[in-house]
């Protein structure tokens, strides 16, 4: 699961970026899974490659405050600070069903609730499909 961002910038052409919230390198899938009993692993939040224009997605348009606070959680937070770029790889810790791919969907669909995005709890053991298909139904 991941938050696809787009925007038109003035006299160019539509750009497009993926985040997911992802396991750090190094990070065995057992390691990954294994997180759902235990201590949090490496993560990061970083850019997916959308491969695939049948997908089904949730798609909202935003207005530029929304934009910006949901692009805003996906920048290196060192930045603000003058340490490093915006763009450079964040940091973060993994834990499934905790802080993870479908976690940080959620923490940017929560920033649209204000706007009328009904936004379902999420199931303890609710894998990313079922939760975004039912995320879609409820906005449908």
């Amino acid at each position: 699961m991941f938050v696809a961002y787009s925007h038109l910038p003035p006299g160019g052409p539509r750009k497009f970026l993926s985040i997911g919230h992802t396991v750090g390198a190094g990070t065995g899938s057992a390691a990954a899974a294994w997180s759902y009993f235990g201590d949090s692993v490496p993560g990061h939040l970083a850019e997916e490659r959308y491969t695939s224009i049948r997908e089904r997605c949730l798609s909202a348009k935003v207005n530029k405050e929304d934009y910006e606070a949901a692009i805003a959680r996906t920048s290196n937070p060192l930045a603000k600070m003058g340490i490093g770029r915006p763009t450079d790889e964040v940091a973060e810790l993994y834990k499934l069903a905790e802080n993870d791919c479908m976690s940080f969907a959620i923490d940017i669909a929560n920033l649209l609730k204000p706007r009328g995005l009904k936004v379902p709890a999420r199931g303890r053991t609710e894998l990313p499909m079922a939760y975004i298909q039912r995320l879609i139904a409820a906005n449908g």
